[in-house]
């Protein structure tokens, strides 16, 4: 009877110690990610707002002076490039892609397409962060207003477009510092929340 009593103690002990193993180290992860938190949400203000600048053409450029020419594209696009490296992983392809998804919806606007004459994205919360190892993903609800026109029809009323909506960013974690993976940002017509004003 002693010697089932002993186990029973041991094992019991056993357990309680890898419970309480198992608890110290999410209350740590925890704090560590908790602590992450506030520089991760700094950085994606700082994206947002910068990736929200290059959606619309630069305001150096009238529509009278549609379309652009190549080399002044290729300007652009270069100093795009410039501007987003600093937030992504040190990783070409990633950057390629980033500038890619901006640039293609530039480039329809320099080709004399519909222009973005306004876009403001403003961060209302930060609603979720799920970490997974030295990435982590955010997802973020911001309150987007676009404004645009169309330079064929100069005397059509601008189109405006609202919405509250989610966006997410992918981070890695390099080094001392969190850097883009993929960052989807979406504009109010790629949401169901929508609300359309003006013609």
């Amino acid at each position: 009877m002693k010697t089932w009593l002993k186990k029973v103690n041991r094992g019991l002990i056993l357990t309680l110690v890898a419970i309480l193993a198992v608890t110290v180290y999410l209350t740590a992860l925890s704090i560590a990610q908790n602590r992450q938190k506030t520089r991760i949400e700094a950085i994606c203000r700082d994206y947002i707002a910068l990736e929200a600048a290059w959606q619309k053409l630069p305001a150096d450029i009238d529509l009278a002076d549609l379309p652009l020419s190549d080399e002044e594209q290729a300007a652009h696009f270069s100093q795009l490039r410039t501007e987003l490296a600093p937030y992504y992983i040190q990783d070409e392809q990633i950057l390629d892609l980033a500038v890619q998804k901006i640039s293609d919806a530039l480039r329809l606007q320099m080709n004399g397409g519909t222009v973005l004459t306004s876009y403001e994205k403003t961060v209302t919360a930060f609603s979720g962060f799920q970490f997974d190892g030295q990435r982590v993903t955010v997802e973020i609800t911001t309150q987007t207003a676009v404004e645009q026109v169309d330079p064929g029809r100069p005397d059509a009323m601008p189109q405006r477009f609202a919405g509250s909506i989610t966006d997410s960013i992918t981070l890695q974690r390099e080094g001392d510092t969190w850097r883009l993976l993929n960052a989807s940002l979406n504009l109010p017509w790629q949401s169901s929340y929508r609300e359309k004003f003006g013609g």
